[in-house]
Formats: C-alpha cells, sequence, structure tokens
C-alpha cells in the first residue's frame, strides 16, 4: 500500500504555518526571552550588589539612612513645581505622573507634605541650591536633560540641592505606545503582551520612578532589599510603596526641618538616631537595615 501524500493545498498550509512561525514569532519570542533574560540578570547584579554593600563596616553618619540635606521648608512642607520643558517633552504628562507619586507619599506619611503646583517654571532659571531653611517659592523643581551622565539612568534628583532631572531616555519609553525592552523590567509583560494597557503601563513606570526620586528629595539614601521603593533600581518586582522604615525616616526629618534649633544638639547621626524614636513612637532604625552610600540620587 503506497504511503498517501499530502495535498498541494495541505502542503502549502505546512510551508505558511512555519513561515508564519519563523517570520512573526519567532522573532518576538527570541525579542521577549533576551529582554527577559537581561531584566532577570539586573535584578541578579542589584542583590548582589546590595548584599556586598550589606557587609561594609560604616561610620556613624554612613550607617544613617538619609542625609542631612533635603527639600522641605520649615514647615516641614515640599512645594513642587514642574519646568515647561519638563511638559513639553512629556506632553503635558510630566504633572500627572508628578501629582500622583505625590500622593503616594502624602497617603503614606497621612499629610498633605508635598504640594505640587500647576504653574510652570523656566528651568534655565532654576538654581541648583539647598533652600532650607530659607521658605522659597518652591523646594523643589522637576525639569528634563537629555543626559544624565549614565547609561539606563531614568531620573536623578540632587541630594540636597532643589531639582529633580527627567532624562530623555525615560521619557521616551513612558510616552511610547508599544513595548520597549525596559517595560520588562517591571514584571508585567509575557512575551510580547503587555498586561494591561501599555499607557497604563507607561504611566505606573513613570511614577514609581518618579516616587523614588521624591524619596531622595526628602534625604533618602539607596538602601533596604532589591524589593524596597529606595533600592538602588527601581522597577523590579516591587509594588512602588514607600516601607514603613521608610516613611518613619521622612517623618523625623520633616520634624528636623521644622525644629533645625536640633542640629546644633550633637552629631547628625546622634540627633536623626534620637529623633527617630522620639518621633516614631519608640522606633529604632532597623539593626539589620542595609544603607549604601553611593551618593544615592539616581
Amino acid at each position: 500500500m503506497k504511503p498517501r501524500r499530502l495535498s498541494w493545498n495541505k502542503t502549502l498550509s505546512i510551508i505558511l504555518a512555519i513561515v508564519i512561525v519563523l517570520v512573526l514569532i519567532a522573532p518576538q519570542a527570541i525579542r521577549y526571552t533576551t529582554n527577559m533574560y537581561k531584566a532577570h540578570a539586573e535584578l541578579q547584579d542589584e542583590k548582589a550588589y546590595i548584599q556586598k554593600e550589606a557587609k561594609q563596616t560604616l561610620t556613624a553618619a554612613e550607617a544613617i539612612p538619609v542625609l542631612p540635606q533635603f527639600d522641605l521648608n520649615t514647615n516641614g512642607e515640599m512645594k513642587v513645581v514642574i519646568s515647561s520643558e519638563a511638559m513639553r517633552q512629556t506632553n503635558n504628562k510630566a504633572l500627572e505622573w508628578v501629582a500622583n507619586s505625590a500622593k503616594v507619599w502624602n497617603k503614606a506619611l497621612g499629610h498633605e507634605v508635598i504640594k505640587v503646583s500647576k504653574n510652570t517654571v523656566d528651568q534655565s532659571d532654576n538654581q541648583d541650591v539647598n533652600v532650607w531653611p530659607a521658605d522659597a517659592k518652591y523646594q523643589l523643581m522637576v525639569g528634563y536633560r537629555k543626559s544624565l551622565g549614565g547609561d539606563g539612568i531614568l531620573a536623578i534628583t540632587t541630594m540636597g540641592g532643589n531639582s529633580m532631572w527627567l532624562g530623555e531616555e525615560a521619557c521616551s519609553v513612558w510616552l511610547s505606545k508599544i513595548i520597549q525592552s525596559e517595560d520588562y523590567k517591571s514584571g508585567r509583560i509575557i512575551g510580547p503582551v503587555a498586561l494591561g494597557k501599555i499607557e497604563d503601563l507607561h504611566d505606573a513606570e513613570a511614577e514609581h520612578t518618579i516616587t523614588h526620586e521624591l524619596g531622595h528629595a526628602f534625604g533618602l539614601k539607596h538602601q533596604g532589599t532589591a524589593l524596597d521603593l529606595m533600592s538602588p533600581m527601581v522597577g523590579i518586582n516591587d509594588d512602588g510603596q514607600p516601607t514603613k522604615t521608610e516613611v518613619d525616616q521622612v517623618k523625623t526629618i520633616r520634624y528636623l526641618a521644622m525644629h533645625p534649633a536640633v542640629f546644633g544638639e550633637g552629631t547628625f547621626a546622634d540627633v536623626f538616631t534620637q529623633l527617630y524614636a522620639k518621633v516614631n513612637d519608640g522606633a529604632t532604625i532597623p539593626k539589620k537595615l542595609t544603607v549604601i552610600n553611593d551618593g544615592g540620587e539616581e
């Protein structure tokens, strides 16, 4: 009995199916695998970096998770403005991103500590100086820069200055209508498909990054684990919310901003440690908290 031959139509169908797999599906699968591998590798690198930092012997000043520099006025508030350039380069999305990020901190702190203005400023007129304790018109300006001085840096906040800069690379990703390689760090990409609308995904990524940067504006250093808001690399597996320890740090910094005289009562490490317990109902800074002294601006 002779074997049955496939009809021409069936053969053509098989060939077309193979072509579709090779032309359409295979590149997507390769792109997905490559991006997921990169995101996973970056997460492992971050964990290794944090573990290395955890083994460092720190001085009393280095062990404190905040710097004596912050963008608050003497009422313990942070008035934030957006530059007209940042608005232009983000298709007017910057105000929405910053306002939503401010809500995250305000909810966690239980007060409207961060007040975001709808009025814009010219970023060329902004002076990057420590405005505290002077009660200036605003304590933080969110601006736009083409280059932030390193690959993969989405935004940077000048510690103790009064500027947060959104980078060109970040804005191009956050405004994109298609999935970007940077999106795979969020954990919300399955193959070529986003879990939800891509626009919503990018808004969440922008707000997550800015929430982290607002932590730096409060004076917080990079710290914690790879899943904490103030870890060195935002966007991988954490939920973009400050931890209780991070909130307690900000509450202590707010007290310092409102009572500047206490700075004269000892070293910053001693004063901050004592106030931390006073402001936070006897709580102490976790002994196993990893504090990273890398400048903590990114």
